[in-house]
């Protein structure tokens, strides 16, 4: 299958590396032979073996493998996330420029052209001779603006399908019934300490691109910053899911949220950014938290305190196991005091 299919897309690739890792992870790592063997006939088959197929095919067993470790180690999500990004955004990236760099050309050069001739195909026939030649020319202004974008995109299908990856993966557990590794709820995620120092070194790194004057400083600057906006803009929607929920806001909410995000990217980062910059600075999850279990400690000791008002003495539910667990008491056992119901209940009373 692996052969077939990456003969006609990468992307269509993606559930059977993730069932790959899952079959490696489970049963042995020699089950990653056969599937990189398909996927080297069939890169091989529709490519042939150049500057753009080997980047490709390495980058593909390579997640293979880094997933299989993800789940027989099982260290945490964020760290496979992580090193998925890196691989699949290199691997990307060097399919696309480095047949070019080799040449001695720009690194977008080869893209400019592959984008050309898909722009070129995509062209409806059915267009008169001036909506053809406008048509080309949103193209061409399009292709001028690939030596700053192409790192961006990269990183960004980088970060999408290391996502994508993991939850693959662990649809092939739930798919054969099997035990994953244990994820935190969404509303629940939170980045690394680390985070704070990490997002201000590849900010200084931005600004050192343009001090230096460097060619490519745009396109460092598009690349890097969409890493740090990435990162805490997830956290940032992360925090308003908690909020919602804490709030017991409709299901629709989170819905609508979801679609407004979708519709307005990549301009909702900002937003979603400053959101979770704040909340890894003043951790408002943590306080909120710490805030209902003491409100939930007080209601409870309050309850406590009416009934042993009311009653004189505080009823300990036990849990249901117990209960059934619990031996029934047999009746006529009296003592001198009288029923033993009676005695029981003074007994327990007194002991309470």
């Amino acid at each position: 299958m692996c052969a077939v299919v990456s003969v006609f897309s990468r992307l269509l690739l993606l559930p059977f590396i993730a069932l790959t890792a899952y079959m490696a992870s489970q049963w042995g790592i020699l089950f990653l032979l056969p599937p990189a063997a398909g996927l080297a006939i069939g890169i091989t088959a529709a490519f042939g073996l150049d500057s753009s197929s080997i980047p490709m095919l390495a980058f593909l067993v390579l997640s293979a493998a880094f997933l299989t470790a993800y789940g027989k180690k099982r260290f945490p999500h964020r760290y496979c996330a992580l090193g998925l990004a890196v691989i699949i955004t290199l691997g990307i990236y060097l399919s696309l420029a480095l047949g070019s760099i080799l040449a001695g050309d720009p690194p977008h050069t080869e893209a400019a052209r592959i984008w050309s001739e898909v722009w070129e195909a995509a062209v409806p026939s059915s267009l008169s001779e001036s909506a053809a030649e406008e048509f080309r020319d949103i193209g061409a202004r399009t292709a001028l603006l690939l030596p700053d974008v192409l790192m961006w995109i990269s990183v960004m299908l980088g970060e999408a399908l290391s996502i994508a990856l993991i939850f693959l993966f662990r649809l092939c557990h739930r798919i054969f019934r099997t035990e994953p590794q244990k994820m935190a709820r969404f509303a629940d995620w939170r980045l690394p300490k680390s985070a704070i120092p990490g997002g201000i070194i590849l900010l200084l790194g931005i600004g050192l691109a343009y001090i230096l004057k460097l060619d490519g400083a745009n396109a460092v600057a598009y690349a890097l910053g969409f890493i740090v906006a990435s990162l805490f803009s997830v956290q940032g929607l992360a925090y308003l899911f908690f909020a919602l929920e804490t709030s017991k806001a409709p299901g629709s909410v989170k819905t609508v949220l979801c679609v407004f995000c979708g519709l307005t990217f990549p301009y909702c980062m900002a937003f979603l950014s400053f959101i979770g910059v704040r909340e890894q600075i003043q951790k408002r999850r943590r306080a909120i938290t710490d805030y209902l279990k003491s409100i939930s400690k007080v209601t409870e000791f309050e309850k406590r305190s009416n009934e042993l008002a009311k009653y004189g003495y505080i009823r300990e539910d036990l849990p249901k196991h117990e209960k059934k667990d619990a031996a029934p008491r047999e009746s006529g056992d009296g003592d001198d005091n009288g029923p033993r119901g009676e005695s029981s209940a003074a007994d327990n009373k007194e002991d309470r």
